[in-house]
């Protein structure tokens, strides 16, 4: 990738992290702690098919909904017909997890309950489908504690200290290409 694609690949994970991800952490970190019964957390990686949006914005917020709620399988017209057979199984999957969740309290045998210390997710991507079930650990938790770290700098008034980061990172400024 360019320089471009990378920034714009790097300031899109950012502001999803800042606005989103870290929030959600947070959030299950407080219900980890203060709510009884187990908590359990996933990372979607599936991107869809039908998915308008250009591929390098990767998997959005939500698009898990589709395959929970049988999409593929209800609508295989929409989704590219070379991957539809893979996008009908991971929907029957999901909707497996979500069944065995709602009836049993537990999604499966694999899947860790999460709590604030390890951070465990489930990554539920198309290798879920293959037997492979990947867990994450500390889900995000350098990018958000960076986040954090900087949300004190900038609430304690040293906007400088990120300029002198910029200059750092960027001397001359040669990350701007001249015409």
């Amino acid at each position: 990738k360019d320089f471009s694609e990378q920034l714009r690949d790097g300031v899109g994970r950012f502001l999803g992290d800042y606005f989103f991800t870290c929030s959600l952490i947070e959030f299950a970190d407080i219900i980890a702690d203060n709510v009884y019964g187990p908590v359990y957390m996933y990372y979607f990686t599936m991107r869809s098919t039908a998915n308008p949006w250009p591929k390098w914005m990767g998997v959005m917020h939500g698009y898990e909904i589709e395959y929970a709620f049988g999409q593929p399988l209800a609508r295989p017209s929409l989704y590219d017909k070379n991957y539809l057979e893979t996008e009908q199984h991971f929907a029957a999957y999901i909707q497996q997890l979500w069944a065995d969740f709602c009836t049993t309290g537990a999604p499966a045998p694999y899947w860790p309950k999460y709590n604030r210390i390890e951070r465990k997710a489930l990554v539920l991507g198309e290798e879920s489908i293959k037997g492979d079930h990947r867990i994450l650990v500390d889900v995000h938790g350098s990018y958000c504690r960076l986040i954090d770290e900087g949300k004190t700098v900038a609430g304690q008034g040293n906007c400088g200290l990120l300029f002198d980061f910029a200059v750092l990172r960027f001397p001359k400024n040669e990350h701007i290409k001249k015409k």
